[in-house]
């Protein structure tokens, strides 16, 4: 007689108790971003050249249906002489979507502001929701959810949902690819897979390059899961890489591709639009603001390590030091500084669990390892045996760490890049993006910490959750001991 296993149906009550958590931290957040971004003393400027964005903004919502050109004179900067309109603008597109909403209830510009203001906000809530689902494939629930807890209230993150501008959009697109590699990574390229990397590398074209990095590691990725971490023939592996590959390929093309034929038709070819940027701006900039009368360290005959240790007049730190501490969390127009020794509180508690994650766990091997310890007398002496084996096949685990150290590195390499070779610059918001890895391994790190540590199970459990709390704490004090009487 057969059988039927019958799937209990979850109740609500169920659903509610288990998910409650991730409720809560999603709820924080928007909270927190929504009432920093109505504070009296940002409705002018909420951070850096938001005006310049804002202006994109207003003449989407001032010309429904049209898209802007770089050049057009009322979006130019007088001092700059050049717009944000050069950059994608999709972000700013849904910006003006929210402002066309709020315009049916009023006129006010004060309203219609913080109405484009809620795009950055609903972008970052997402992004939330992405860090947690892949926190949780991860690491389980409780250090899934510490792990996006360290991302998202980490106040240099959340400080991007409170203004007008791109680098939320950036970090959204950044979610929905980690979470793509997360499912990759514990049930293989299936439908949900493939269709969240599609969708999540199409829309970060459309976003920031110094996102780009996540594209480039996704590719790797994905050939390397598929060609050399499988025992099936090699015909078969390559197979799979194109029946796979090409509709990620065509979708990936069909979401962004729009903007980059758009750019090569009106700016002569130049499909990313940089060029011509370039070139506006050293047209209509006043004189000192052009590039030829900016040179560069590089220009300037300066070595990248001075470049590290160069301290510009008005900054309290060195540009290496001051891009940290901008990463962590500095706020307005990157002129309100956290307590000096609380950033460095930050960038220390990082960097203590990010070395201990590479010492006590060496995550870059393409091998799987069993570890298996066991307890052993030798005369009066008890002393512990670990035996390493290590597999000839391939790890994918192996490759996702590859891919994450490479997704960490490479925006910083690019913001690095920039400030020698460029323009100067110290705002941690450039290589932002790297936040995602950056947290992974140091929550890699505290589990690592805790299981030599915690002696019982409750306790490695207890931990994170209590960790989660205390960073979420801090990011609410921050808000309303540092921010709040700053900006109201």
């Amino acid at each position: 007689m057969n059988t039927v296993k019958v799937k209990k149906k979850r109740t609500f009550a169920k659903w509610l108790l288990d998910v409650w958590p991730d409720i809560l931290i999603l709820a924080v957040l928007f909270g927190l971003m929504f009432s920093w971004m109505t504070l009296p003393g940002l409705r002018g400027i909420g951070g850096p050249d938001e005006p310049m964005r804002f202006d994109v903004v207003e003449w989407l919502y001032a010309h429904p249906g049209q898209l802007p050109r770089g050049d057009l004179p009322e979006l130019l900067d007088p001092n700059w002489g050049s717009s944000y309109a050069f950059y994608p603008i999709l972000s700013y597109m849904v910006s003006a979507l929210f402002m066309n909403v709020a315009s049916l209830f009023t006129s006010d510009p004060e309203i219609l502001k913080l109405a484009a203001r809620m795009a950055p906000v609903l972008f970052l809530t997402l992004a939330a929701w992405f860090t947690i689902m892949a926190g949780k494939r991860l690491f389980g629930k409780e250090t899934g959810r510490l792990f996006a807890c360290l991302v998202v209230f980490m106040p240099g993150y959340h400080y991007l949902g409170t203004y007008v501008n791109n680098d939320s959009f950036a970090l959204l697109c950044a979610a929905m690819i980690l979470y793509a590699w997360t499912i990759a990574l514990t049930e293989g390229w299936n439908r949900r897979s493939c269709g969240l990397l599609s969708v999540g590398m199409g829309l970060c074209f459309l976003s920031y390059y110094n996102a780009y990095g996540w594209i480039l590691f996704s590719f790797i990725f994905f050939c390397a899961t598929i060609l050399i971490c499988q025992n099936r023939p090699m015909k078969e592996r390559v197979a799979e890489l194109f029946k796979k590959g090409i509709p990620i390929a065509l979708i990936t093309l069909a979401l962004c591709a729009w903007w980059f034929i758009r750019n090569a038709i009106l700016y002569d070819g130049d499909f990313s639009g940089r060029k011509t940027f370039t070139i506006t701006q050293d047209r209509y900039a006043i004189p000192e603001l052009r590039s030829k009368n900016r040179p560069s360290m590089r220009d300037r005959g300066w070595s990248f390590f001075e470049l590290c240790l160069y301290q510009d007049p008005g900054w309290p730190h060195n540009w290496f030091v001051l891009s940290l501490v901008s990463f962590v969390g500095t706020f307005g127009i990157f002129d309100l500084y956290m307590d000096e020794t609380v950033s460095k509180l930050y960038i220390l508690v990082i960097a203590f669990f990010f070395i201990a994650c590479i010492v006590l766990l060496s995550p870059f091997s393409l091998h799987s390892r069993k570890v298996r310890t066991e307890q052993k007398t030798t005369g009066a002496q008890r002393i512990t045996v670990k035996t390493i084996t290590r597999e000839r096949a391939y790890s994918k685990e192996g490759f996702f760490n590859l891919c994450m150290l490479g997704a960490l590195i490479t925006p910083y390499i690019i913001f690095a890049y920039y400030a020698y070779t460029i323009d100067l610059q110290a705002q941690g918001r450039y290589f932002i993006n790297a936040v995602y890895p950056l947290m992974y391994f140091v929550t890699l790190g505290i589990r690592a910490v805790c299981d030599r540590v915690c002696s019982s199970d409750l306790m490695r459990r207890l931990v994170p959750t209590l960790l989660a709390a205390a960073w979420t704490i801090a990011a609410v004090l921050n808000y309303m001991l540092i921010v709040v009487p700053a900006y109201s």
